[in-house]
């Protein structure tokens, strides 16, 4: 996947190519204003494996603080975070 950048007048500029990029060869663009980068564009593929991902996450620390409830113990919360970890890693 390859990773470009360009700025945001250029984007305009040539946007339905620069889909066609990201849909048909996997490119990522990373949008830059002023030379910072402000935004990225990604496939729909992409964007769902990051939303799941995000959402797995929530989950996982949604039971962390389940778990843990109001006072949480040092020792607890290093072992939920590595079973959560692992978790998110066997999937």
């Amino acid at each position: 996947m390859p990773t470009k950048s360009i700025g945001a007048m250029k984007l305009r500029q040539g946007l339905g190519a620069l889909l066609n990029e990201i849909v048909y060869r996997g490119d990522e663009i990373i949008i830059e204003r002023a030379g910072k980068p402000v935004a990225a564009l990604i496939s729909m593929d992409d964007y769902e494996v990051l939303l799941h991902s995000r959402e797995a996450a929530a989950g996982n620390l949604k039971k962390i603080w389940d778990k843990i409830g109001d006072k949480p113990d040092t020792n607890q919360t290093d072992s939920l975070i590595a079973e959560a970890i692992q978790a998110v890693r066997t999937k």
